[in-house]
């Protein structure tokens, strides 16, 4: 059995109940004050017991709680708390128990002996009276076959007794409960259960246990009452131990005390079982006696009547507890009601609905919820209907809003940090480009215009030259010669200044116009795309000479000078498509 995903809350539903507000809380289990609501207005308080959360998947603890479930369910009396369901739900057992208006015979001695104002010896042997009552309908506990199961609860304690508004002591809390057939077996040798200040001898020692073990128990609580602290006050647990294991467990009584009462703390506080009271019953009796010898009566209503005058605030805190958690509680199912009552179309977290945008209508910020559809809401066996009854917060609207504007936060820095990577990768230098520098003005500017004359036609043959690729992938005309380069070395001689004339600005096609700004007159390097069109129409002109795309050009003012080799000067061919 796995543990819970979550710890009981308020307003948790385990089958018909409803929490309320938690009320106790032990080393092995936790109370609950839980409501059970009905028809017509019906209302009514109980107490739950659960184990813990970190002991829930613990198997020999749920034995434990199981065994105490099915062997105090079957003890009926007025001064035991009755147990009245055992139930599981999500991996939770849970006992339900008849909810005691009071507080722990432990905190009204403590608080009592604070304000100066100790238990009265009538009250206190009416206490532990109804006590011993209390246990004795535990140890003549039968089963079915009508044999006893010899049942001893081995942690009767001040903790363990409540008293209520009315004056009535109940004896609670059999989780250490011994008796026949129990599914979580005999305790192991070596192993002490229960509270070591009223643990019996033969307890501490793990021999075998009966019925005047809780005699013990129930003499040490009379003697707590009685002098205002047990035996052992000044020495701690392990010197106790040692000193239930000596031969005179009991010391001197530090106060005086009566005869009658001196007897029974003598006849219950011995060490040998066999020289104690035979039963609590036994032990009630001799208590109601020395109450009358001593001329000490004291009945239920003294005790309430005690507890009213002593210690009022009590029961009025307790009122103002139980107000304020069923005042939460109806807040909660007036919540939830207000959410079944509305529709869609009113609900602020309903479920999505997708509407054409005309313009007009407005899309509210919506939420799927799930509801679960409950025959009788009385009967909710999960929390699915406590989570809807729930409203959310500007507070958990705040904090959804803040996760988004986060999230967009950090896309936006990765968009950014992907836009400036692709720009660095666009502009960083190619290795091996060129990097010659662009002509000069002025150096084109001391050019003389014979000279620009003169080179005229190289200039031509030069804007008409292909390079090594597509002079290759181009046809030749028929019947015209190919075009030849001018002649470097005469072209020098006419005109020196020619060697200043830098080579032309040599572009990295890969990067932008922000790098390489083109110069005044000079025109943008082609592209592979200008290049191959430019191909194709030199290709297509020079494949039909009938019909000519242009008149051939008119012959320049000075002949173009004959090559080295002393050929005859090309003719002009037609002209090329502007690149």
């Amino acid at each position: 059995m796995d543990a819970p995903e979550s710890a009981l809350v308020p307003g948790y539903r385990l089958d018909r109940y409803e929490l309320l507000c938690p009320i106790a809380s032990g080393g092995m289990a936790s109370v609950w004050l839980a409501r059970l609501r009905g028809k017509g207005g019906f209302e009514k308080l109980f107490a739950i017991k659960t184990i813990k959360t970190e002991l829930i998947s613990d198997p020999h603890f749920q034995e434990m709680f199981l065994d105490e479930a099915r062997i105090a369910s079957k003890i009926v009396h007025p001064n035991v708390a009755q147990i009245l369901e055992l139930g599981e739900q999500d991996d939770i057992l849970y006992i339900i128990m008849e909810y005691v208006d009071g507080d722990s015979l432990a905190k009204i001695n403590r608080l009592a002996l604070k304000r100066g104002s100790p238990l009265p010896p009538g009250v206190s042997l009416r206490i532990v009276a109804e006590t011993c009552a209390g246990l004795h309908a535990a140890h003549q506990l039968n089963d079915a076959e009508g044999e006893c199961l010899g049942v001893v609860h081995r942690d009767v304690s001040p903790q363990n007794i409540l008293l209520t508004t009315e004056g009535r002591a109940k004896v609670i809390d059999f989780g250490l409960v011994k008796a026949k057939n129990r599914t979580a077996g005999e305790t192991g040798q070596g192993v002490v259960k229960g509270k070591i200040r009223y643990m019996a001898p033969e307890q501490v020692g793990s021999k075998d246990l009966d019925r005047r073990a809780d005699v013990w128990a129930a003499g040490m609580c009379l003697y707590e009452l009685l002098v205002g602290h047990t035996p052992y006050h000044t020495e701690d647990d392990l010197d106790v131990v040692k000193r239930l294991m000596s031969s005179d467990p009991l010391p001197p009584f530090d106060v005086a005390l009566p005869p009658p009462i001196e007897r029974i703390l003598a006849k219950a506080l011995v060490k040998d079982p066999a020289d104690r009271f035979e039963s609590c019953a036994q032990m009630r009796r001799a208590i109601e006696s020395a109450a009358q010898e001593l001329e000490l009566p004291a009945d239920e209503e003294h005790v309430a009547e005690f507890l009213k005058e002593t210690l009022p605030e009590l029961a009025s805190k307790r009122k103002a507890t139980i107000a304020k958690a069923t005042l939460a509680a109806e807040s909660r199912q007036a919540n939830a009601d207000s959410l079944e009552s509305l529709g869609p179309a009113d609900m602020a977290f309903a479920a999505t609905e997708v509407s054409a945008r005309d313009g007009s209508a407005e899309l509210p910020l919506t939420r799927r919820v799930r509801v679960k559809d409950e025959s009788d809401p009385d009967r909710a066996l999960s929390s699915s209907s406590y989570d809807a009854s729930r409203t959310t917060s500007a507070t958990s609207l705040r904090a959804q809003l803040g996760e988004q504007k986060r999230r967009g936060g950090i896309g936006l820095w990765i968009a950014g940090l992907a836009v400036a990577g692709a720009g660095a990768w666009i502009l960083w230098p190619r290795p091996g480009a060129a990097t010659d520098d662009a002509p000069s003005p002025a150096a084109t500017a001391s050019a003389s215009p014979a000279a620009s004359a003169s080179a005229a036609p190289a200039e031509s043959a030069a804007a008409l030259e292909l390079d090594d690729e597509d002079a290759a992938a181009a046809p030749s005309r028929p019947g015209a010669a190919a075009p030849s380069a001018p002649d470097v070395t005469e072209s020098k001689a006419a005109d020196p200044s020619i060697d200043a004339a830098p080579a032309a600005p040599t572009y990295n096609p890969a990067w932008s116009i922000l790098t390489n700004p083109p110069e005044a007159g000079v025109p943008p390097p082609p592209t592979p795309a200008d290049a191959s069109t430019a191909a194709a129409t030199a290709a297509t002109s020079t494949a039909t000479p009938a019909a000519p795309t242009a008149p051939p050009a008119a012959p320049t003012a000075t002949p173009a000078a004959p090559t080295a080799t002393g050929s005859a000067p090309t003719a002009p061919s037609a002209p090329d498509e502007p690149r």
